[in-house]
């Protein structure tokens, strides 16, 4: 008896055995991926999703429908939430990276499907597909520890899901997953494209070479909160961050509005109650129209905890330029936007901020609070039938140390 079942054990586990080891258990993705086998995998794990997908972007011969079924809609969308669970722990786990390959792969489909010219499919690509795609790119992004295996993943996926449909909105929110500082590898794939990843790679490249001399060498050893202010404008709110790109230092930048200011310096976000935004306002506008730049402001700026992952030569159509005037020894920073040409009858002059630094300025720090000349020069413009002359302003500009400096 005991011979009979050690038999039946034997027989029973041994098939389990082989099994387990010649199965296409996934652990590491990187392997998977030199094996060519990721659209597979991704494809066979995910069929539903990418049977909806194939539906929603089918014309169906038996109808005259002008747009896809509401109920396959709303099918894609649940099916894509489960997907998006299981990308949620990216790059972490090799599940997560082969979720995020099919909900690229998924989007790749779709815009190149028969329906996709139709409203509600273009709509469920760019809110449900794309928006999600690129929201966790700039989430990774904010990482301190870039993995560039997974950062190549998500720019390969990038490039698959939107292809020949970036719009300038997409190519502008894109930007900061590929960063300011790239690796190699990335910057070589994006050269290598003839579409919009090939944009961003040339305005990188454009970008640093607008800093033709170094900051000042005390600003390397941190970030630095900018407020700009001209009569009769909103104040300006500007971090910049300092990076060595091959021992080369350049700066970075990122604008903040009044609200992201208010509600990080002084730890009142927006309510999540609607009801209570009106309130908030009220707070906010008291306390930011009446605002001292001194020491006590840089000391709550200091800590307040505004992200800058997505600091860069670029932002908002406005370009970093970096320059010295050897006759009146003094160093720019400026930002500055080219004229917006919206038609014959509709234009924006182009845009020119200058933060000046004196001799002694630039050559050693004076104190955690400098207080700096500024210029903004505006063209042009006509916006809305009235017309607009060009002109020069001159105001003051207030640098301080942001976040964590290195002596």
């Amino acid at each position: 008896m005991r011979k009979i079942l050690f038999i039946w054990l034997i027989t029973s586990i041994f098939p389990l055995i082989l099994q387990s080891g010649c199965s296409k258990e996934i652990s590491s993705y990187d392997g998977i991926e030199r094996a060519g086998e990721i659209e597979s995998v991704a494809r066979e794990n995910y069929a539903d999703f990418f049977k909806a997908v194939k539906l929603m972007g089918t014309p169906d011969e038996n109808t005259q429908a002008t747009s896809p079924d509401s109920s396959l809609l709303l099918k894609a969308s649940r099916l894509t939430e489960k997907l998006n669970e299981d990308i949620s722990e990216f790059p972490s786990t090799v599940q997560s990276r082969i979720a995020l390959d099919a909900l690229s792969y998924g989007a790749g489909d779709l815009a190149q499907s028969p329906n996709f010219t139709m409203p509600e499919v273009t709509e469920f690509w760019m809110n449900t597909l794309i928006k999600e795609l690129i929201s966790i790119g700039q989430d990774f992004m904010k990482s301190d520890n870039i993995n560039e295996s997974a950062h190549f993943q998500l720019l390969k996926a990038v490039h698959r899901s939107i292809s020949k449909n970036a719009t300038e909105e997409i190519l502008l929110e894109i930007i900061p997953v590929i960063g300011a500082v790239p690796s190699e590898k990335i910057l070589k794939f994006c050269d290598s494209d003839t579409l919009f990843l090939k944009k961003i790679h040339d305005l990188i490249i454009y970008s640093r070479s607008l800093q033709k001399v170094d900051p000042p060498s005390w600003m390397l050893s941190g970030a630095w909160f900018l407020v700009i202010e001209f009569e009769g404008w909103p104040n300006i709110f500007i971090v910049l961050k300092p990076l060595i790109i091959d021992d080369v230092p350049y700066l970075t930048f990122k604008d903040f509005n009044l609200g992201d200011v208010y509600a990080a310096v002084y730890d009142d976000p927006v309510p999540v109650d609607n009801t209570k935004w009106d309130a908030w306002l009220t707070r906010g506008n008291t306390i930011m129209s009446s605002l001292v730049f001194d020491d006590s402001f840089a000391a709550r700026i200091r800590n307040c905890g505004l992200s800058t992952y997505d600091t860069h030569n670029f932002y908002h159509d406005y370009l970093l330029h970096t320059d010295i005037d050897t006759t009146k020894k003094v160093f720019n920073i400026s930002f500055s936007r080219k004229k917006i040409q919206q038609n014959s009858f509709e234009f924006t002059g182009m845009d020119s901020i200058a933060v000046i630094f004196n001799s002694s300025q630039f050559n050693k720090l004076e104190s955690d609070f400098i207080t700096l000349s500024t210029t903004r020069t505006t063209g042009a413009s006509m916006i809305g039938g009235k017309f607009y002359p060009s002109r020069t302003l001159y105001r003051k500009s207030y640098l301080m140390p942001f976040g964590i400096h290195d002596d």
